[in-house]
């Protein structure tokens, strides 16, 4: 009886410490959400190819399941995670934690139930709650942090005007369709481009072993300060802002163009993807053939006509970000665990997601070229990209859950 309660009492505090945990670093949470919520996504095409199950459900639906689901749930996982640390600030709170699971649920309940003019308003308080969260952390960081984080808080304005953008055509507040336009494309797109840049400058750098000294932009960068430094992201990140404006409002193609160059610019000249990742960690090939995906997209929607633009868009969706997104995700799980030996290796899940995955998305690539068997190319898309996500959730979201009694 004596050793009972002692074990009782520490298996309890071993519970308490890793629930905080959980609310401390919110990718533990965040994580498998957006793998619930992209499956969800995706898998939508599924009994739409094959039957008649979902024949009715607008594909609105499988849009803003994954930007407000899939690509947000990644993103406050990581900000959630990264920004407190790299600020030296207090890390999440239970209520902020909470308030964006909830409203998390929230917006896709209304997706799911198709109230979209409900979600699009959920999901802008939503980027509210989490842009004050990180702005208060960055203005009262404790240490310098990375110049390329200035893209961050753009990332989040891009969030907060895309949601504003929706809710003016939603609640009928104008009738000229071109904020929904920017809307949706500074959701689809431009909150993903301005993270990705965000955290290029030393994440990505740090998986593809870029060394800055040897890139082609040294002679710039070495000269610079860091303040200098910060204008010059915060610059870049405003003219990829413009770029929707002047896509929706004035010039498609130039608006497509010039946030292209803008783009390339970043992941060729600052990240240095122009070559062979020298890094031999596992998820190096992964993220740089990403990268240049997203690169190669954006330049198709800008150069080809509109019978082939949302082929290129999903070039960038379904293989740009979604690779960045599992090799970061990836990283920062394994790196969490202590499984630092299994970064340096290959791995042979991770392998065989990325496979399934690229087999999904040339698929879905071609059905715009082969717009007669459409239908069913959209549900072996779905298929063989959700099948490359089940088997990396099965094989590396469990290891979010190990070392959940270590301290901080």
């Amino acid at each position: 009886m004596s050793t009972v309660v002692p074990l009782a009492s520490a298996a309890s505090e071993l519970q308490q410490i890793g629930v905080k945990k959980c609310f401390d670093e919110p990718y533990r949470i965040f994580f498998p959400l957006g793998i619930l919520w992209v499956l969800i996504g995706v898998l939508y095409w599924v009994p739409v190819a094959f039957g008649t199950a979902l024949e009715g459900v607008p594909s609105m639906v499988h849009v803003y399941v994954q930007v407000y689901g899939f690509l947000w749930s990644f993103v406050v996982g990581f900000l959630g995670t990264a920004v407190p640390r790299f600020s030296g600030t207090r890390w999440m709170t239970r209520m902020e934690t909470l308030s964006l699971l909830s409203l998390s649920v929230i917006c896709m309940g209304l997706l799911l139930t198709q109230r979209f003019a409900y979600a699009h308003l959920v999901f802008l308080v939503s980027s509210l709650v989490l842009a004050g969260g990180m702005g208060y952390r960055v203005f009262t960081r404790k240490k310098e942090i990375p110049a390329t984080l200035a893209c961050i808080p753009f990332a989040l304005l891009a969030a907060v005007l895309g949601g504003i953008s929706l809710c003016v055509t939603f609640y009928g507040l104008s009738v000229n369709g071109a904020w929904y336009v920017m809307g949706k494309g500074l959701l689809m797109q431009g909150m993903m481009l301005l993270f990705l840049m965000g955290v290029g400058g030393f994440l990505i750098k740090s998986i593809l072993h870029v060394n800055v000294a040897q890139g082609p932009g040294v002679a710039v960068q070495s000269t610079q300060s860091l303040r200098g430094q910060w204008i010059l992201f915060s610059c870049v990140s405003i003219v990829v802002l413009l770029s929707y404006g002047i896509e929706s409002f004035l010039a498609a193609r130039t608006g497509a163009v010039l946030r292209a160059a803008v783009v390339t610019w970043v992941c060729v000249w600052q990240i240095g993807i122009w070559r062979w990742p020298r890094s031999g960690k596992l998820t190096a090939v992964t993220l740089w053939f990403g990268l240049w995906l997203m690169v190669v997209g954006l330049w198709g929607e800008a150069v080809f006509s509109e019978t082939y633009r949302l082929a290129f868009r999903h070039l960038t969706l379904m293989g740009g970000f979604a690779y960045s997104i599992f090799a970061v995700a990836t990283r920062v799980i394994l790196s969490h665990a202590g499984c630092h030996a299994l970064l340096a290796r290959r791995y042979w899940p991770f392998t065989t997601a990325s496979v399934l995955m690229f087999i999904g998305l040339i698929t879905r690539f071609s059905v715009e070229f082969i717009p007669m068997h459409a239908r069913h190319h959209l549900g072996y898309a779905a298929g063989a990209w959700g099948c490359g996500v089940l088997v990396w959730s099965a094989t590396v979201l469990p290891f979010s859950f190990r070392a959940m009694s270590s301290s901080r």
